[in-house]
């Protein structure tokens, strides 16, 4: 029995036994840690849906005011307007210019439940947006319910057998039997219009005149009285009220761009000692240190000014 004992003292006492009980301890505390974090990421993880929501809101409110609609294969347009202005203004300038543009109250409501999906699909598939917009108001006065006497349905009055053949060319085939519940939706009736109009575009070469009047009364319309030497477009009462919705929307918008570039005019240039160089309207001008001479500002910071806020550059 004693020998046992000595045994193992002497087992116990030696350096690897020593080397054993010091990994136990340290294995222990690690555990122990895991556990006690493993809880409070348990408690983070149930607030983590709500900061997440509250950061994703946040995110996408200040893209809305720093990004710009692009339109770099737009070449031409119907109009006189030029959509490259469009990226001088944040997305939601611009939405509110083409909203201002619109003098009707009844339709300018009506419009802005629409105009933000408009513009993003007018983007995606490069077609001039206030070409887009004119066809809409003279199709259907913005009216999300507007329905013709030979059933051409919605915002861009679509046709069933117009719609079937469009959601097989944007990959998603639509049967017949449900086509009309299927373009009485805004964003499939809206995509679907401005596919429409940059097929149309492209079918005619970039003519806008003729693709309007092929929106209207449909492509082969149109290339049969090109075959028979006949007109197109000539007296004709529905190009007539899309170039005036046309006119309407991007003279208003550029009249807006204009009367905004004129907020130069009491704006100075000056450097800020903490945040660099910015720029700020004359009655904020004790907010700052030292003041440059600036021979010009760009258009793009000339149009931003009118914003009356101090902006960095």
């Amino acid at each position: 029995m004693e020998e046992t004992f000595l045994l193992f003292r002497r087992l116990v006492t030696s350096s690897r036994a020593r080397s054993f009980v010091r990994y136990a301890n340290t294995l222990a505390i690690f555990i122990i840690l895991g556990l006690i974090f493993s809880k409070e990421a348990t408690l983070d993880s149930r607030l983590h849906p709500v900061l997440s929501n509250e950061s994703k809101g946040e995110s996408t409110y200040f893209l809305d005011e720093k990004t710009y609609y692009q339109f770099p294969k737009v070449k031409r347009t119907f109009g006189k307007a030029s959509v490259v202005d469009l990226q001088y203004l944040s997305k939601k300038e611009s939405r509110r210019l083409i909203l201002d543009s619109v003098k009707s109250p009844r339709l300018r409501k009506r419009l802005a439940r629409y105009l933000t999906r408009t513009l993003e699909l007018c983007e995606k598939y490069q077609v001039d947006p206030f070409w887009a917009l004119s066809i809409m108001w003279t199709e259907s006065h913005f009216n999300l319910k507007a329905k013709s006497s030979v059933s051409a349905t919605g915002l861009m009055q679509i046709m069933p057998a117009t719609g079937v053949f469009l959601s097989k060319l944007l990959n998603m085939p639509i049967k017949e039997k449900v086509i009309y519940k299927s373009i009485q939706d805004p964003d499939l009736n809206i995509e679907m219009g401005v596919f429409y109009l940059k097929r149309l575009l492209k079918m005619f070469k970039g003519n806008y005149r003729l693709a309007t009047v092929a929106y209207n009364m449909g492509p082969g319309g149109v290339y049969r009285r090109l075959r028979n030497n006949q007109p197109v477009g000539v007296r004709n009462l529905y190009l007539d009220k899309v170039r005036r919705h046309y006119k309407l929307i991007s003279k208003n918008f550029t009249h807006n761009i204009s009367r905004s570039y004129l907020a130069l005019r009491s704006t100075l240039v000056v450097r800020n000692p903490i945040s660099g160089y910015t720029y700020s309207q004359i009655a904020e001008i004790d907010n700052f240190l030292e003041f440059l001479e600036m021979p010009s500002l760009d258009y793009r910071i000339a149009l931003n000014s009118a914003g009356q806020s101090q902006k960095s550059l």
